[in-house]
């Protein structure tokens, strides 16, 4: 569900106090948006952002795979981890980072005037700019992502071998009378 923001109109004359105006509850907001601009109007931005649930999901699935051709060869250790989940977020990022262009040109647009849609903010930006166009920007973007998410996995699996060595070593605990 997208935000919206309404602007209270002041029509107090000077001098004259005015209550504060009572903020519409939750349904009564739903109730107006339905009434206002159609039932569309809940999922306005739901696939933009499902969109970008993309990224995830293929950052972790190259880790997987990876990984799982580096454990039939020998035991992963977070190094590994920290490699894997680098190479899984920069190929997740540089897939995904043309859409994340777009879509930002398109919000900076709308606050302009009229606004394109994503197939011809697309057009545009590679016919005035070329298909680089689409990844300008990437390196900060993908040097930070990069950098957490190896560290992400790093750690995950350092925690993971941590947690198995202590309940191995944890003694057994005593039945209860």
């Amino acid at each position: 569900m997208t935000a919206r923001h309404t602007e209270l109109k002041d029509d107090v004359l000077p001098g004259h106090e005015s209550k504060p105006r009572k903020k519409p509850s939750t349904f009564a907001t739903i109730r107006s948006l339905l009434k206002e601009e159609g039932a569309t109007a809940l999922f306005a931005g739901v696939l933009p952002a499902l969109v970008l649930v993309i990224n995830p999901i293929l950052q972790y699935t190259i880790f997987e795979q990876l990984k799982d051709v580096l454990e039939k060869r020998r035991r992963v250790m977070p190094r590994d981890a920290f490699f894997l989940g680098a190479f899984g977020k920069l190929m997740a990022t540089s897939i995904t980072y043309p859409y994340i262009t777009i879509k930002s040109r398109m919000h900076v647009a709308s606050k302009g005037g009229p606004q394109d849609n994503m197939i011809q903010s697309l057009r545009r930006i590679v016919r005035e700019e070329g298909w680089s166009g689409l990844y300008r920007g990437i390196g900060p973007k993908v040097t930070q992502s990069v950098i957490t998410a190896a560290f992400l996995f790093a750690f995950k699996d350092a925690l993971y071998d941590m947690s198995i060595q202590f309940r191995r070593k944890a003694p057994a605990k005593l039945p209860l009378k």
